[in-house]
């Protein structure tokens, strides 16, 4: 598929919409709820869905909007999660011929998996920062909750996303593919 510049902002900017309102959701209706300790990271799922489904050089400007639209309701760094986003979305484009997502159990199944690089990656990069490398057992249980929630979540975040990253009828043949 191709996306036109337009189409890709437009996305991005929807994408931005449905984050601040996850976000808003993961932090205030939870706790509310009394899930106090599960801080789901929505964005993670967008940085995933955008590695695997768009093929342009616009991903990383995209992985950056999505990691500052997140670093407004984290305090995990965006550029943090960037660095991480982009290694990620490395590895998946060496791997892209091997990933098949074609039923929601091998969804929920990358998705750990890349969740589970995501957290070591982040992990290492704060230890490194900080000189103490102890943090990664530290989190690694409640994290490990919080992404078993978010890989169940994911196809239903991914067929939403699906339709909106989906391109218009109407392109001309100087499109990004997607």
């Amino acid at each position: 598929m191709k996306l036109r510049i337009s189409e890709i902002l437009r996305s991005l900017l929807i994408s931005c919409v449905i984050l601040i309102l996850l976000e808003l959701f993961s932090s205030t209706i939870l706790p509310i709820i009394g899930l106090k300790g599960l801080r789901l990271s929505f964005n993670i799922l967008i940085v995933l869905f955008l590695t695997l489904r768009l093929n342009s050089t616009w991903l990383p400007y995209c992985i950056l909007v999505i990691q500052l639209v997140h670093s407004v309701f984290s305090i995990e760094g965006w550029a943090i999660g960037t660095i991480a986003g982009l290694i990620i979305s490395g590895i998946i484009n060496a791997l892209k011929d091997l990933i098949h997502m074609n039923s929601a159990i091998s969804t929920m199944v990358v998705v750990q998996i890349f969740q589970l690089i995501w957290f070591v990656l982040v992990n290492l990069i704060l230890g490194f920062k900080i000189g103490n490398y102890g943090v990664l057992g530290m989190f690694f249980f409640s994290f490990l909750g919080q992404s078993i929630v978010l890989s169940i979540l994911s196809p239903y975040i991914f067929y939403l996303l699906e339709r909106i990253w989906k391109p218009s009828n109407n392109f001309s043949s100087t499109g990004v593919s997607i």
